[in-house]
Formats: structure tokens, C-alpha cells, sequence
């Protein structure tokens, strides 16, 4: 891991002495658990249920990358009850770190608000929105010194949902923020992002089919699909394919009940789609989801 992270900064190093004004455009790590990740893009989604609630995701790797790590925490006040008739508005807050390494991190930090309203019988129509701060920041090293930098970012979303489908769509670091934490230039580029599920209920199991697509202005886009099974409203397995780049299995308990609250936790291992992928190092996620009554 030290060799790793030595040559990972002297090459940036490299970029830094040259004083570029080239520009490197970010995006958001991959989540291969997808189901809970989706209310990360979309600001509009983390309240379907109506329910004060909080989740938190951990990801991590393995081998040489160990010291490789993303995790994200969402948390949302619901501000009318759970069995409102017509409309839910909720407050929350949003944190997200990607950690490279012992030396960089891309920390953001959000306020959310969103508002749902019911349509038509069990159909609900939500409007959401994120505002904060996004950074760049360099721990120093032996052969670099530290620097860092933020910038205004924020999400928009729309969701519809019923007892059996979902549809949402976000615009996703929408000011299209750069940053300048040394002498290079890194830009939170604008992008956009689709989801899509469709549930199936069968006794007391369900079968959830699910794609997301990020689009993304400059390079192949994330596209994603998967299928979640829940069997006797409490065992959770699935699986989500990332095309062309990793696959992702898992495992967990669902809606486990405690006092008048309930929490449901999961478990997955996010494997390259090919030996050839070496960008897809191998990974795992650990996420808590947990709903007051």
C-alpha cells in the first residue's frame, strides 16, 4: 500500500509542478448497493417510506487498496406524520467522504429538504433538493504539501412511486463547481441520473427489478441493473450488475423490529465484471438502515 501511495503522489506531483490549467472533472464512487445509494443522487427518494429514518454505508477494499474507503451518511426528519393523507415534507442532512489512500479526501456536506404529495389512491409525486458544500483535500507528505479547497454544490430530484413501482430522475452536481486545492484545477462536473424499479409481491416474499443510469458528460455512463429478493419480509438477498465493470452480491436483514422502530442491515461483496477490468478492485459494503416510528 505505501508503494501504491507513493507512486500515486508523485504522479500527481508530477501534474502539480507543471501548473496546468487543465481541468479534471469528478464524479461519485460507485455503490454496488445500489437500493440505498439511489437517495445519495437523488434528494427526492430518502423519505418514500414517511418515516423519520437515517442510513449509514460503509465501502471498503481489499489488498493493496485497503486504505481505500467510501462511505456516506443520510439522515431525514419527517415533518408530518407517517399516515398523512395528502402531503410529507421532511429535512435531513447529507454527508459523503471518498478517502484515496492515507493522503486525499473528497469530503461533501449537504443540507435536503423534500415534498411528497399524494396524487392519486397510493401514488405519491416528490420534489427534493440538496444544497451544500463539496472539497478537495490533500494531506501532506514527505514530498508534497498540504492544500485544500470547497465549493457550493447541490442535487435536484423528482420522484413517482406507488405500492409496486418507482421512477426518479436527479441532476446531479448541479452548479458544476471547481475547485483549486494546489495548482490544478478538479471541476464537480453537472450530471444526470435515472432510476427505475419494479416490485413484485408473491405471499409474504417480494421481488424487486431495479435500473440506474448516471449519465455522464464525458466518459461511458454508470449504467446498472439488478434484483433484490426479500423472503418472509425478512431475509434479503440480491445482486446488482455495474456493465462492463463489477458485480455486486447481497445479503442481509430486512425491517427487523425493535420496540416501535425498526432497522434493517446489509452486507455485500463487489467483485470486477472481468479480469481484465483492473480499475475494479475488489470491495466490501457494510449499510444500516434504520426507520423511528
Amino acid at each position: 500500500m505505501k508503494f501504491f501511495c507513493v507512486c500515486y503522489f508523485f504522479t500527481l506531483s508530477c501534474l502539480l509542478s507543471t501548473k496546468a490549467e487543465a481541468q479534471v472533472n469528478l464524479y461519485p464512487r460507485h455503490f454496488g448497493q445500489v437500493m440505498l445509494a439511489r437517495q445519495v443522487l437523488n434528494p427526492a427518494m430518502p423519505n418514500m417510506e414517511r418515516a423519520t429514518n437515517v442510513t449509514f454505508s460503509n465501502q471498503f477494499y481489499t489488498g493493496a487498496y485497503s486504505k481505500l474507503n467510501n462511505l456516506y451518511f443520510v439522515g431525514n426528519i419527517n415533518l408530518n406524520g407517517k399516515d398523512s393523507a395528502r402531503y410529507v415534507s421532511s429535512i435531513g442532512l447529507k454527508f459523503v467522504n471518498e478517502r484515496e489512500g492515507e493522503f486525499v479526501e473528497r469530503p461533501k456536506y449537504y443540507a435536503s429538504y423534500s415534498f411528497r404529495t399524494r396524487i392519486y389512491d397510493s401514488y405519491w409525486l416528490g420534489l427534493g433538493i440538496d444544497l451544500g458544500r463539496s472539497g478537495y483535500v490533500f494531506k501532506g507528505t514527505d514530498i508534497s504539501t498540504s492544500g485544500s479547497d470547497n465549493n457550493w454544490d447541490g442535487n435536484i430530484g423528482i420522484v413517482f412511486h406507488g405500492p409496486a413501482l418507482c421512477f426518479g430522475g436527479s441532476v446531479n452536481q448541479l452548479f458544476n463547481s471547481v475547485i483549486r486545492p494546489k495548482d490544478l484545477n478538479f471541476r464537480w462536473a453537472r450530471f444526470y441520473s435515472l432510476y427505475a424499479e419494479k416490485t413484485i409481491v408473491f405471499g409474504n416474499s417480494q421481488l424487486s427489478l431495479y435500473t440506474q443510469n448516471q449519465f455522464l458528460p464525458d466518459r461511458i455512463s454508470m449504467f446498472d441493473i439488478g434484483a433484490n429478493l426479500t423472503l418472509a419480509r425478512v431475509f434479503y438477498i440480491g445482486s446488482n450488475a455495474w456493465l462492463g465493470r463489477s458485480l455486486s452480491f447481497v445479503a442481509g436483514l430486512k425491517s427487523i423490529s425493535l420496540d416501535d422502530h425498526h432497522f434493517s442491515l446489509f452486507m455485500s461483496y463487489n467483485a470486477p465484471a472481468s479480469s481484465r477490468a483492473s480499475t475494479n478492485i475488489q470491495s466490501f459494503e457494510m449499510s444500516l438502515y434504520y426507520q423511528f416510528r
